[in-house]
């Protein structure tokens, strides 16, 4: 039995709010065999719909904030991903962006447990949601997204667990500007992280989709939690 953990992030890729482009293009990290690969989206609009991608399911979302929806997306890698994922969005006149991020020690089904989400209005802060794990070794993940570039941080002030930041955060100032960031927790033992709050420099809307990550060798009888909200 294996930890966990955190393995690569690719390239991010954003379009424009005035782009005629209805494909968004975020590269491969570089991934083997067995790796889980998660791609989070986000669109700048309340309506968008990405086309969820060859070899990939709905993980979570949509979720819906003030200003964005924010959908996750996982695949087991086969080990021959490389160049850049195609992801077709339904409209192209707003902005919208996507990353890709590998993890390894990873179940090859039923790899998620504990999902929660939610969303932040006009706020400098942005507040952890909780994430239970009910055995060991697994990777606890919070996705984040923010309508503007803002320099994004680890949460702090959090029990139960560490979260820290994966990857420098995504940001890009095409159209509507916006943010990525990946933290995670190593959970060794079953339990809850809970708690932690990130403060940005600026006031600006936020949405976050959390889980764990279970490994390789407690996945059998555990049924993967599939949130859709809509």
């Amino acid at each position: 039995m294996a930890q966990v953990n955190f393995k690569a992030a690719g390239t991010g890729n954003a379009t424009a709010v005035s782009s005629a482009i209805t494909t968004l293009t975020p590269s491969w990290p570089a991934v083997s065999a067995g790796n889980l690969a998660l791609v989070q989206v986000v669109c700048r609009n309340l309506t968008m719909t990405p086309t969820t991608p060859a070899g990939f399911s709905i993980v979570q979302g949509p979720i819906t904030g003030s200003t964005c929806r924010q959908w996750i997306m996982g695949k087991i890698c086969d080990g021959t991903e490389t160049g850049n994922l195609s992801i077709t969005v339904s409209t192209s006149t707003l902005a919208k962006m996507a990353r890709i991020y590998a993890f390894e020690n990873n179940a090859t089904a039923s790899y998620t447990e504990g999902a929660t989400f939610s969303t932040g209005a006009v706020s400098s802060s942005i507040s952890a949601r909780p994430v239970t794990t009910l055995d060991k070794y697994r990777l606890a993940v919070t996705f984040v997204a923010v309508s503007d570039d803002n320099a994004l941080s680890p949460f702090v002030g959090e029990t139960g667990g560490d979260w820290t930041e994966a990857t420098p955060e995504f940001t890009t100032t095409q159209g509507l500007d916006g943010a990525l960031q990946l933290q995670i927790a190593i959970m060794a033992s079953s339990g809850t992280i809970t708690g932690g709050v990130s403060t940005m420099i600026a006031a600006d809307p936020w949405i976050l989709s959390a889980f764990a990550i279970i490994p390789a060798s407690t996945a059998a009888g555990i049924t993967t939690r599939i949130m859709i909200v809509d």
